[in-house]
């Protein structure tokens, strides 16, 4: 069906500021540069082709599963529409895959950016289909017990002495802080839900499975912290992916903006670790 026939559906979705929960903050599924779209100085009225594939994947995404994407749909932890069964991460797939195909049937788009869902279902499907099992095991624990220990954990993503002068020293504004503090909070929420995945992995699940299992989890954290690098690089701002992002971010240098932060975040980290392992066996068969 062409995606003309959502055009009516779609406007409200290309005229309001949109965003899009993820568990750890809210980020504008939008770019800039899509904000603001003139034609012979009027505003235009029809959504570019982009918005309207979009808005037809998240409205089939409803109509299969009875959630609205925006709302409920996460990227961390990972969704339980991902880690449930085959037969739903191959529909979730499915819907996505097709998105995909009209941004570059419609569109004329072949490039694309990460998102998670790419990552899940274009660039690493195969990975993801030779893990479900192990993953199914997994996804009660992650969506109760990680996410409490995530939670309870939040207090320590603040900002160290260090971290509060070097933000001092550069004069940034409160927009630039907050920038910094939003992403700080991130970073240490995506960390502790790879360390728990990884864990919560390593107990229940069989011991051929466990590797590649915890490599596909890395992998997946990984790529969603390279994200957020990218797009603070992209404008400029690379400073504000603070000490402890690129501590938790391979083959990046925790000192790169401010020195002498290692045992800070060895601090950090190994807080993160004890919590984790408190959870005992019991507790993730629960």
């Amino acid at each position: 069906m062409s995606i003309i026939f959502y055009m009516v559906f779609v406007f409200s979705v290309f005229v309001c500021d949109c965003t899009r929960f993820r568990r750890h903050r809210q980020r504008s599924m939008e770019s800039e540069e899509e904000g603001e779209l003139v034609t012979n100085h009027h505003p235009r009225t029809t959504p570019p082709c982009n918005t309207l594939c979009e808005a037809q994947w998240k409205h089939d995404f409803h109509v299969t599963f009875h959630r609205h994407y925006e709302t409920e749909f996460f990227d961390v932890p990972l969704d339980n529409i991902i880690l449930a069964n085959l037969s739903t991460l191959s529909s979730f797939c499915s819907l996505t895959e097709q998105k995909y195909a009209c941004l570059e049937r419609e569109c004329l788009i072949t490039k694309h950016d990460w998102t998670p869902e790419k990552h899940i279902c274009i660039d690493e499907l195969e990975k993801f289909r030779e893990n479900i099992h192990c993953l199914s095991k997994t996804r009660q624990s992650v969506h109760t017990h990680c996410q409490s220990v995530c939670l309870k954990l939040e207090s320590l993503s603040v900002l160290s002495q260090i971290e509060i002068n070097y933000l001092i020293r550069m004069k940034m504004q409160q927009t630039a802080k907050d920038e910094y503090i939003e992403q700080n909070k991130a970073c240490h929420f995506i960390a502790c839900h790879q360390m728990c995945h990884k864990r919560i992995i390593s107990r229940l699940c069989s011991h051929g499975e466990i590797q590649d299992a915890r490599e596909m989890i890395r992998d997946y954290y990984d790529s969603y912290l390279r994200k957020d690098l990218a797009e603070l690089e992209n404008s400029q701002h690379g400073e504000l992916f603070s000490s402890f992002c690129r501590r938790v971010t391979l083959e990046e240098n925790e000192n790169a903006f401010i020195s002498n932060m290692t045992n800070h975040n060895n601090q950090v980290l190994e807080s993160i670790r004890r919590e984790i392992k408190f959870m005992t066996l019991r507790d993730l068969l629960q």
